[in-house]
């Protein structure tokens, strides 16, 4: 993002740097908000077995 305004003043790069960190944690906050939300297990995993293979 701030590539542009490097050679600019120290309180513009400051600037974008921030609205870039607060970018970055923002998209990694969104699935930690999202997976939050899943509701836990209600029921237990069940196996199911293999039927053998009938003789030919």
């Amino acid at each position: 993002f701030g590539s542009q305004h490097v050679s600019v003043d120290s309180g513009t790069t400051q600037t974008v740097f921030m609205y870039t960190w607060l970018s970055m944690a923002s998209i990694i906050a969104l699935p930690a908000f999202i997976f939050a939300r899943v509701p836990n297990d209600t029921h237990q995993n069940v196996a199911i077995s293999r039927r053998k293979r009938s003789a030919q």
